[in-house]
């Protein structure tokens, strides 16, 4: 456990102390800093299997896909604040609509649904700053998939107004609605999980991700997002304890992360 533990001290360390940055490289033409933190998207800052169950020992990310979608009535609420430098902050309530020097904060809300043999499709409502700007997210699964590997297509703010470029950047009022498709690697062992895909706007470089567990209620992760790597891990505290045949539970999904190795992100999620 020492090895275990050597990592998420150096973590947590790493994320509350550190000189100021802006957060400079999330920003700008195109970039789309809205959807370059906790995304919104399944599996996004909470643990997800195959089946669509909130188990610790599933897959998850930061900000890019993984093909596993929600499970029929399965719903998440919760969400997390993007800081602009090596610090945990708490996202401010201004509504001067001004680049917040407290972080980026993000609301969530998923769903998901059974289409039955047809596949699976889950739904997200984002809620992105706080003078309303929103955003809506869809990702379905075809049914009739086994084995290893698993696929999905989706988009990312269907009606493209969450912004491309920043707040009173230029650009920022061009479509931000980004359709992807993803593939996920189930390794069958200890909760690994490989994520590859593509798309268009935000996910037009490609993006990868990587998860496995620390241990039974706890993962570390690691993505590439396109443009430099973010890296986390994920503890799942259960609240209430599943029935034997189901893993349905509320469980508090709490996630740490570091983007591109200088902006500190939390999350928290209720899924269940």
């Amino acid at each position: 456990m020492k090895p275990i533990h050597a990592v998420l001290s150096t973590f947590l360390l790493s994320s509350i102390c550190g000189s100021a940055l802006g957060q400079d490289k999330l920003s700008g033409f195109h970039q789309y800093p809205q959807f370059r933190t906790f995304s919104g998207l399944p599996g996004s800052g909470y643990a997800l299997s195959p089946d669509g169950d909130f188990d610790p020992s599933g897959a998850t990310a930061f900000s890019t896909p993984i093909a596993f979608n929600l499970g029929q009535m399965r719903f998440v609420f919760g969400g997390g604040n993007t800081s602009p430098n090596e610090k945990i902050l708490f996202p401010t309530l201004d509504k001067s609509n001004v680049p917040s020097s407290r972080g980026n904060g993000t609301g969530v809300f998923s769903g998901g649904l059974s289409l039955g043999s047809a596949g699976t499709l889950s739904a997200t409502v984002m809620v992105l700053s706080s003078v309303g700007d929103d955003a809506f997210n869809f990702q379905y699964s075809p049914g009739r998939q086994t084995g290893q590997w698993r696929y999905s297509v989706g988009v990312q703010d269907l009606t493209g107004q969450g912004g491309a470029s920043g707040a009173q950047n230029p650009g920022d009022n061009d479509s931000s609605r980004s359709f992807y498709g993803v593939a996920t690697y189930d390794f069958k062992s200890n909760g690994t999980y490989a994520s590859f895909g593509g798309g268009e706007h935000r996910f037009s470089k490609g993006f990868a991700n990587v998860s496995t567990n620390l241990f039974r209620d706890a993962k570390a992760y690691v993505e590439y997002e396109g443009s430099f790597f973010n890296y986390g891990v994920l503890y799942a505290v259960p609240l209430t304890k599943p029935s034997k045949d189901s893993m349905r539970a509320l469980r508090l999904q709490a996630s740490l992360a570091l983007v591109d190795n200088r902006y500190a992100a939390w999350g928290i999620f209720l899924t269940f």
